[in-house]
């Protein structure tokens, strides 16, 4: 901190552990109303369970799942869709590399939802959905983007050196949700606040989606949707525009320890906001 700068790396120990609480809440934002409300709450232990001279292997593991839903399907669903254990490797310096039990992760969601599949047989289409739902999961890069998403939060400033009062712009590409080509996008990142007696500091970092690209991904979702459902395939003339905008707020120890963070997204069409917020806070 001597010279006004802070970098995110990771200085662990095999078998150090830290607890979390991750909430995580959605909601859509329509003429002034707040509806479909979905607030999601569990706990994770993060175990460093080995390191070499460029990797640590860490453990994710998951309990006391809480569901609150706007309605029953939605919530039974989501109580059964979150895994229990996720292994990943990350660098030296603790930036994210890979989910390393990914096949585990994908055999795991498979199951649950083909279980969730028979307890709705009676709504029509379900089982389609379902299954174009277990296609999309199919693929490392699919659960990597998909189903880790609060493990990606938690890395998304490792490995990088940042000073105080200097903002970096810069373009990158994100995953696609969709399963398509990875978005261009544009992130500022900057180093908000230092502060030494606490020995942690605050990075920030707004990340904005190629709009056009965004418009693209969406139509061929819809498209794709339409087909599975036989329904008509919309005419991408008439489909509102799109814009994606993602905030991230982290609170990082000087060990690489995440002490706070929260991931504001909010996607929004046709006077239409869907939120989806999400914090990890250290116990």
């Amino acid at each position: 901190m001597q010279d006004s700068t802070f970098q995110a790396i990771g200085y662990w120990n095999v078998n150090e552990k830290e607890s979390y609480t991750v909430t995580l809440e959605k909601y859509k934002v329509q003429n002034g109303d707040t509806i479909n409300r979905e607030f999601y709450k569990y706990d994770v232990d993060i175990t460093v369970t080995d390191s070499t001279a460029d990797s640590y292997t860490i453990e994710w593991n998951y309990g006391n799942i809480e569901v609150k839903a706007y309605n029953e399907l939605i919530e039974k669903l989501s109580k059964t869709s979150k895994i229990s254990k996720a292994i990943i490797r990350t660098d030296e310096f603790g930036a994210f590399e890979e989910l390393v039990n990914w096949e585990g992760i994908r055999d795991e969601v498979k199951r649950l939802l083909t279980a969730s599949m028979e307890e709705f047989s009676n709504i029509p289409n379900f089982d389609k959905l379902i299954e174009q739902t277990i296609s999309m999961y199919s693929t490392k890069e699919s659960i990597e983007n998909n189903i880790i998403n609060e493990i990606q939060q938690f890395y998304s400033f490792h490995g990088g050196k940042y000073k105080f009062g200097e903002y970096i712009s810069t373009a990158m590409q994100i995953p696609n949700n969709y399963g398509g080509k990875p978005f261009d996008t544009a992130v500022d990142i900057w180093l908000d606040e230092m502060n030494p007696e606490d020995s942690n500091a605050v990075i920030r970092m707004t990340q904005t989606v190629d709009q056009i690209q965004l418009m693209d991904a969406t139509y061929t979702y819809l498209s794709n949707m339409a087909a599975t459902l036989g329904t008509e395939i919309p005419k991408k003339e008439t489909l509102p525009v799109v814009s994606h905008q993602t905030y991230v707020t982290s609170i990082i120890h000087d060990t690489g320890w995440i002490i706070y963070s929260i991931n504001d997204k909010i996607i929004e069409s046709d006077n239409i906001q869907r939120v989806e917020q999400q914090i990890i806070e250290l116990k």
